[in-house]
């Protein structure tokens, strides 16, 4: 940002309002979490572990199988199975 001619005041100035939001939204979060069905939050908890797959399957997957390793797809659901059980 300062290599785009932006004041230092202000670079603060826009992390710190990210920062304010971002714990003002996770407060809201938190209270309301308290009033929300239990399957309500089951399937908040779903929708995050999926997201947790899928960023491992987009990010460490193809980095594992680079080498053409010949069983990298059972490490991987192995690897998934014990992720599950733990």
């Amino acid at each position: 940002m300062l290599h785009a001619k932006r004041k230092a005041l202000w670079i603060f100035g826009l992390w710190a309002g990210v920062a304010i939001i971002s714990i003002a939204l996770v407060l809201l979060g938190y209270f309301a979490a308290g009033i929300l069905a239990p399957t309500v939050v089951a399937c908040m908890q779903l929708f995050g572990a999926g997201a947790l797959i899928a960023l491992v399957t987009e990010t460490l997957i193809p980095e594992a199988a680079d080498g053409n390793i010949r069983y990298a797809g059972i490490i991987s659901a192995l690897g998934f199975a014990v992720l599950l059980v733990y």
